[in-house]
């Protein structure tokens, strides 16, 4: 301290009169320097803080009611599904919905840009909304079910294809045999040391081809280091990175949707690690959408 104030009489200042020196301010999306007390101040943008918790920040519209949508255009709606009574280990997933929205409050359309695309799908050609939550009992699986399958249509039975699957099977041969009768091909997590994350897009891509393509990622794909906070966590799963490089790798395919889903925010970590991962996840599914435009 007496270093300091010998520094500032030196330098012929008084301490009564000595101020901050003004710094150059960064123009940042939503901030403006203000300069006196008379400025108008924003208390509209510029915090991820402020109004509803939605995905990415994005506008909130009730799409399931058409008297509140009234002749409101989008391209593609964020919708949570808090369900969780069918799962076959732990519960909590129907908390998923609203932790990977707070998972997302990082990412806004002003600082969405790709460092390896360059590209940024929420200023991009498609209107993209919040929907909030459809609204599923969980006391009754059938009329949950029935509510969301009316919720969410159209999803691709054919041309299927499992990746990173890892997890004992409960019989011998029946679980595969059947995956196959349902018309899935399958990779398996250590498949990526082997051949690679490009050898498991060729693989994908080869098997749905040309066909309307809806992407599901079930959180537990990537290893209980990346994700914890699931209901059945299997050790020995792909990192997020390494998921994100085949999601990225995607892209040209004909994607009319996808979800994400197994999030139970009550199994994370303090830092949030599993809601960071699906949020990032489902952004890379936007991006993908974004990019490639597909006529319905």
């Amino acid at each position: 301290m007496r270093f300091w104030y010998s520094v500032l009489l030196f330098g012929g200042t008084s301490l009564g009169a000595w101020q901050f020196p003004q710094q150059q301010h960064m123009a940042l999306p939503g901030y403006k320097p203000l300069t006196s007390a008379d400025d108008d101040v924003d208390i509209v943008t510029g915090s991820q803080f402020n109004g509803l918790t939605t995905y990415a920040n994005l506008p909130y519209l009730n799409c399931v009611s058409d008297d509140d949508v009234g002749d409101k255009k989008y391209d593609i709606a964020i919708l949570g599904a808090p369900f969780d009574t069918g799962v076959t280990a732990r519960p909590g997933a129907r908390y998923g919905p609203k932790g990977i929205r707070v998972g997302s409050q990082r990412i806004a359309a002003d600082t969405a840009w790709s460092v390896y695309t360059g590209k940024n799908p929420l200023l991009s050609w498609a209107t993209i909304v919040d929907c909030g939550d459809v609204t599923l009992p969980w006391l009754d699986n059938n009329v949950a079910l029935a509510k969301l399958d009316k919720a969410h249509k159209g999803l691709i039975r054919n041309t299927s294809i499992h990746a990173g699957i890892r997890a004992p099977i409960m019989r011998e041969k029946g679980d595969m045999k059947n995956d196959v009768r349902c018309g899935f091909a399958t990779v398996k997590a250590r498949d990526l040391d082997r051949i690679g994350a490009s050898g498991v897009i060729s693989q994908i891509k080869e098997r749905v081809g040309d066909s309307k393509v809806y992407i599901s990622v079930d959180i537990d794909v990537l290893d209980p280091a990346f994700a914890p906070a699931t209901g059945t966590p299997e050790p020995g799963g792909w990192s997020s990175r390494e998921l994100l490089t085949i999601l990225d790798g995607l892209n040209g395919l004909d994607i009319i949707g996808g979800d994400v889903v197994e999030v139970a925010p009550i199994y994370d970590t303090a830092g949030q690690t599993t809601a960071l991962a699906a949020a990032e996840i489902a952004f890379s599914l936007l991006e993908l959408m974004v990019d490639n435009p597909v006529k319905l």
